[in-house]
């Protein structure tokens, strides 16, 4: 078993164009949730 994460099978390095597609969809989705998390607690607030 291999202990050491590799994304080279999907990437050929932090410039392909791929990468820096998912990378930043990943912030996107990451931003929607923590905004979708803060409007939770907000809700959960005014009850």
């Amino acid at each position: 078993m291999n202990k050491e994460w590799s994304l080279d099978i999907l990437y050929q390095g932090f410039q392909d164009e791929q990468y820096k597609a998912d990378k930043t969809r990943l912030m996107t989705i990451t931003e929607e949730m923590e905004a979708f998390s803060a409007g939770l607690s907000e809700v959960k607030n005014e009850e």
